[in-house]
């Protein structure tokens, strides 16, 4: 369903419905990690070009994949290691979190970085901002 061109899905009757071409694809919480991996790599997935998913795999999932082993919030020793720095060295946690996404994912991008087409929505909440209000 990546690709350019009109899709259609089959039904349990075994026609075949018309969903159209791809426009949006939003997301939310932890979801927006990979879509924002997907938008920053959409052009070298070559959507339309044979050998999607083995793209898809190197350029996206790996990375994701990656990133989940690395320590950001103390779940073992050298996550608990890291999350003390956090806490003592100059910056806020955020800052370090976001030094950590960058430094593993997304590098100095932007969000006018991101494709025109399809439109990526990426969306997240803070709860924090709820409980110090």
């Amino acid at each position: 369903f990546l690709g350019s061109g009109d899709h259609d899905i089959p039904m349990r009757d075994g026609s075949r419905k018309p969903v159209g071409t791809l426009k949006r694809i939003s997301s939310v919480s932890g979801g927006s990690i990979t879509s924002a991996m997907l938008a920053l790599k959409w052009s070298e997935l070559s959507v339309d070009s044979p050998g999607l998913i083995a793209r898809f795999v190197e350029h996206v999932a790996e990375p994701i994949r990656k990133f989940s082993n690395v320590p950001v919030a103390g779940m073992d020793k050298k996550g608990a290691w890291h999350l003390l720095l956090d806490i003592f060295l100059p910056g806020s946690i955020n800052d370090h979190v976001v030094a950590a996404f960058e430094k593993h994912l997304y590098g100095k991008a932007t969000l006018q970085d991101l494709p025109d087409n399809p439109r990526f929505v990426i969306n997240a909440s803070n709860l924090l901002a709820l409980v110090e209000n």
